[in-house]
């Protein structure tokens, strides 16, 4: 790869080429993290999750939601959630160009996969909860659907949205 790690930032991803088999390009202090693609499931659940920001959205008339979008937490680090949310006052923010979004999402929502290790997870956590010190507002969520270490287990989409509204709502009072 021709750009070394230290010139990595937010704009250099979007110019680098793209990695096989559609993964993606992340950053997290300035290491380049190649992320995979989703199963089915995953999938079903992540189009609920953005169903559920999309219809408060129409009803609200407030904010966009964004899917398997970058968004610069830091210069350093840039993350794609599966699902993002960003409220009216900072949709002015978002540039009209293909170039990186200069801001945290207000809502990250990752769907947790089960191949995914858990470092990897608490890892892209401390990257979205490390941007809220830099006076960005970003308020992760992670829908795990596995069952793992005592987490709630998702038997169905609808299941997944009730878990994402509630936490939603205690995280973002808007929602």
């Amino acid at each position: 790869m021709s750009a070394s790690t230290a010139q990595l930032t937010p704009d250099a991803l979007l110019l680098l080429p793209k990695p096989p088999e559609g993964k993606q390009y992340e950053l997290s202090d300035r290491e380049l993290i190649v992320v995979g693609n989703a199963g089915a499931l995953d999938e079903l659940i992540k189009t609920r999750v953005f169903e559920i920001l999309t219809e408060y959205r129409l009803r609200m008339k407030n904010g966009r939601a964004f899917a398997e979008t970058q968004f610069t937490l830091r210069q350093d680090r840039a993350r794609i959630p599966d699902v993002a949310w960003v409220g009216q006052d900072k949709l002015a923010l978002i540039p009209r160009a293909n170039q990186a979004i200069p801001i945290a999402p207000d809502l990250a929502v990752e769907i947790i996969s089960d191949s995914e290790a858990p470092e990897e997870t608490e890892q892209r956590l401390r990257d979205y909860l490390g941007s809220r010190q830099r006076g960005l507002a970003g308020v992760p969520v992670a829908c795990q659907r596995n069952g793992v270490a005592g987490k709630p287990r998702f038997k169905s989409r609808q299941r997944a949205g009730r878990h994402l509204r509630t936490a939603a709502r205690v995280c973002h009072p808007r929602f």
